[in-house]
């Protein structure tokens, strides 16, 4: 049976280990021979893997499990990050285990976050425990100083906009409506319902109304960042809730969205228009250019399609490998600190 190596399972790879398998999933063995594809995703001849190039996908063989010798015989580069121009939706899905293993190989930029990610998703975690909750976390100086220190480290203090002072975090983070926050806390990708449809059952307010709130607040000039904006809040509302909300920026992800087929690029959970899953028309484009004039009209409305967009991918990956569920689709990370959905999408469109 030969599968693409996007459906490869990597279980144990960051310490080298194997471990148990995780579903059915495939070993790259040398000197098997591996199907190529083209650019356009035909297949051509069978060859070896020494003599794949390098901007093709890999088809191995199904076998046991991906050690990390496998995932070290992956080609250089095999996939183009960010994702290429018109790329359609459900291709992506495909990616998802070769793009991971690349943005975790040793050695490499990208793998250096790793640590500092899962130092604060461990953080989070136990100030949420010692303090009853997410808004209580959130009142104490102590997540304003984590939040920051993440952010400092992903290279928002360094580009196009500053950092305000962990001081001044605090006191926007501390400010933030806590039953919204607390409420919004026990979600996670994938959704059972449209945000729309999510009712709170003690406030007359859906999952889209809270989240948008939190949004607004946390893009405006000097609450996040000194200029605000999408990357600000994008970022900022993914350390609050790390399994539901997608980190967006405009030099890898943002591109990512932008470059998806926008005939493709559709809603979760069968629907069929963006309105039913936000409650309100979509107006203009859901995924604009993060650069330039469209780098303005990443609102609130296109983060939440991006998220959308997260579940509309992870529902592709169970669409491709049928009785697999969320603990299979997370296996295919094997960074501890990753926990949700939304940061393996994040590598995923790197």
């Amino acid at each position: 049976m030969v599968l693409r190596a996007a459906s490869v399972c990597v279980p144990g790879a960051a310490s080298g280990r194997s471990s148990a398998p995780c579903g059915t999933s495939p070993v790259i063995r040398p000197g098997l021979a591996h199907e190529r594809r083209d650019a356009r995703g035909r297949l051509g001849s069978s060859v070896p893997p020494e003599s794949l190039p390098e901007s093709s996908f890999l088809e191995v063989t199904c076998a046991g499990q991906v050690s990390l010798e496998d995932l070290r015989s992956f080609p250089t580069q095999p996939l183009t990050m960010p994702i290429p121009p018109i790329t359609e939706l459900a291709s992506i899905p495909d990616r998802i285990a070769v793009a991971v293993a690349t943005y975790n190989r040793a050695g490499t930029s990208t793998a250096g976050y790793n640590a500092t990610y899962q130092n604060f998703i461990n953080d989070r975690a136990n100030g949420i425990a010692a303090c009853g909750g997410l808004a209580a976390w959130l009142a104490t100086p102590g997540s304003a100083t984590d939040t920051h220190n993440l952010l400092d480290r992903f290279g928002m203090n360094r580009q196009g906009s500053r950092l305000v002072p962990p001081y001044r975090l605090h006191e926007v983070l501390s400010g933030l409506a806590p039953t919204a926050v607390d409420w919004i806390a026990g979600f996670r990708i994938p959704l059972l319902a449209a945000p729309c449809a999510l009712v709170c059952p003690d406030r007359a307010t859906n999952l889209a109304t809270d989240l948008a709130g939190l949004y607004t607040s946390l893009a405006i000039r000097g609450a996040v960042t000194a200029s605000g904006g999408f990357v600000a809040a994008s970022k900022t509302l993914h350390c609050l809730f790390p399994d539901l909300a997608p980190m967006i920026d405009n030099r890898h992800t943002g591109l990512s969205y932008y470059h998806i087929d926008r005939r493709t690029y559709m809603p979760p959970l069968g629907l069929t228009d963006w309105a039913a899953w936000s409650g309100r028309p979509m107006a203009r484009v859901p995924n604009p250019s993060p650069k330039g004039g469209g780098r303005t009209s990443w609102d609130f409305d296109r983060f939440l399609a991006a998220l959308g967009i997260g579940q509309s991918i992870y529902e592709g990956w169970l669409a491709i490998h049928p009785g697999l569920g969320l603990q299979d689709f997370m296996a295919l990370d094997p960074a501890v600190g990753t926990t949700g959905v939304p940061r393996i999408i994040d590598k995923t469109l790197w």
